[in-house]
């Protein structure tokens, strides 16, 4: 995608990314250059407008930061300068890794990633958790720590801290030891899976009252920007109301590139709460049994309470992790 240009040594650091994984980390990156945000907040159509726009600065030579999260990592082909990736598990940093200076396009030796990890803006030592720490260990019933893995791999590939490395020690020696030892963490917990143990036993009491993800629902919100997108929206309702099932899986496909998913953590929480007070998708009165409800609506013209340009639908609260 987009042309690739030849930079001179001077060129080195235009286009910079920031891969994070906490929400109000992105908006409080306000960097004194032209800036782009990247997330599943903002909608699929004005990520794909926020690419090509992507391109278009890097072929006009225009420094910019896009921040993002880990979204980045899925089949975007944008190359970087610089890439700066907060702490994860070493495959999705090779990822990640893997968009700056992509094909050597700018110089053999130019083109640096920086791992950092961010803290928690919490002051409270008691729940101060650094985002990283809540995606990838924060929850994980199987106890396996990834990011101490990503630790030890470095350490065992002898990667330090503060030190540049050539690419093939991270991505080759490092990801080879990270991946041997996931292996084998994995295969421990196999042995001593208490649903292994379950399904083993046709114990049924204990496999209905097993999850094997978190606890999470998310709210769908249609968040629409003009009145054509309102009208889409209102198609669908009415296909829904009139058990229009075909017609209403057909406009919920051509619809999902307005749509976003908020996952809500509990029922009871303040982004529940939010998100409960826009407008259903279908009424409950007049819901079919099998609808969905938690379904949402955000019409043009409302008071952008829930919504900024740069950064898209932001209901959650900031201590939300995608």
């Amino acid at each position: 995608m987009g042309k690739r240009h030849k930079r001179r040594p001077s060129e080195f650091g235009q286009e910079t990314l920031v891969v994070v994984h906490a929400e109000d980390a992105i908006t409080k990156s306000r960097a004194h250059l032209d800036r782009l945000y990247l997330s599943t907040r903002v909608r699929a159509r004005d990520r794909t407008a926020l690419l090509t726009t992507a391109e278009e600065l890097i072929d006009a030579n225009v420094p910019f930061v896009l921040v993002s999260t880990q979204l980045i990592e899925a089949g975007v082909d944008v190359s970087f300068d610089r890439v700066f990736r907060d702490l994860a598990p070493l495959d999705s940093v090779a990822q990640v890794a893997g968009r700056c200076n992509r094909s050597y396009e700018r110089h053999p030796d130019h083109g640096r990633v920086t791992v950092w990890q961010l803290d928690d803006p919490d002051e409270d030592p008691r729940t101060r958790t650094p985002p990283s720490s809540a995606v990838y260990v924060r929850g994980t019933g199987s106890g396996l720590d990834l990011l101490t893995r990503t630790r030890e791999a470095l350490a065992d590939a002898g990667v330090e801290t503060d030190t540049w490395h050539g690419e093939d020690r991270v991505t080759e020696d490092a990801l080879d030891v990270y991946q041997e030892s996931v292996g084998e963490s994995m295969d421990a917990v196999s042995d001593d899976d208490e649903l292994l143990e379950a399904y083993t036993d046709a114990n049924g009491r204990r496999l209905r009252g097993a999850s094997v993800i978190d606890q999470t629902y998310s709210f769908e919100v249609y968040v629409c920007r003009t009145e054509a997108d309102y009208e889409a929206v209102e198609r669908l309702r009415d296909a829904i109301e009139s058990y229009e099932f075909g017609d209403a899986a057909a406009l919920r496909k051509t619809l999902a590139d307005i749509r976003v998913s908020i996952p809500v953590y509990r029922p009871d929480s303040d982004v529940a709460g939010r998100l409960r007070g826009l407008p259903a998708l279908v009424p409950a009165d007049r819901r079919p049994n099998d609808a969905a409800e938690t379904e949402r609506v955000y019409p043009p013209g409302s008071n952008d309470a829930y919504f900024d340009v740069e950064t898209g639908f932001e209901a959650a609260e900031v201590s939300q992790f995608l």
